[in-house]
């Protein structure tokens, strides 16, 4: 192997950090992302109390140096629950989009793979499509009652077809079926993962 080639991935990386502290929209939201992340992780070692400790003596309470976002009503801390709060808005985040990807793919694959399967599959993501994503979760919501599971599923659910994996991936299975399908698919949008 020449030394050329073992360059070129060193190169490469390079390039794409070059490109990230050239965007200043993407390096705001990884530090941003990052301190999320930070925050998660280090919740009980940043000056937090128990989030849901109830103190109605000290409700309603302006930012202080004692609670330095203040109070609610039920005099619990402010702070503690915004830093606690941001564990399960991260799991949250990241077990939706982990979600409506994988579904959405095996979806896509089925539907690419089964002629029998796709139109009636594909239909009924147009369906999914065509119901507000908001109400959608607060039907699922008041069905199911309020839960982390029940919250990760209403938001998936709107979010598995838009997310154009089950779209991707079945252009990508049905041209892999047969060539004469590649005909049909090539007026396809173009999608960013295919």
């Amino acid at each position: 192997m020449s030394a050329a080639g073992e360059l070129a991935p060193a190169r490469r990386d390079d390039s794409i950090w070059r490109l990230l502290r050239q965007n200043s929209s993407v390096m705001f939201g990884a530090v941003l992302l990052v301190a999320m992340v930070a925050a998660a992780v280090l919740a009980p070692a940043l000056f937090t109390v128990d989030p849901t400790e109830l103190n109605p003596i000290a409700r309603l309470r302006a930012p202080g140096a004692e609670q330095w976002f203040g109070t609610d009503m039920y005099g619990r801390d402010i702070y503690s629950r915004t830093i606690y709060g941001t564990r399960i808005s991260l799991i949250v985040g990241l077990c939706a989009a982990v979600l409506s990807v994988a579904i959405g793919l095996g979806i896509g694959l089925i539907a690419g793979y089964v002629r029998l399967v796709d139109a009636v599959v594909m239909r009924v993501m147009d369906g999914i499509m065509a119901i507000p994503g908001i109400l959608l979760a607060i039907a699922m919501i008041a069905l199911a009652g309020a839960s982390l599971t029940t919250v990760v599923v209403a938001i998936t659910a709107p979010e598995i077809p838009p997310a154009w994996c089950a779209w991707c991936a079945r252009w990508s299975s049905a041209s892999a079926r047969s060539p004469m399908s590649r005909r049909r698919y090539r007026s396809a949008p173009a999608c960013p993962w295919c």
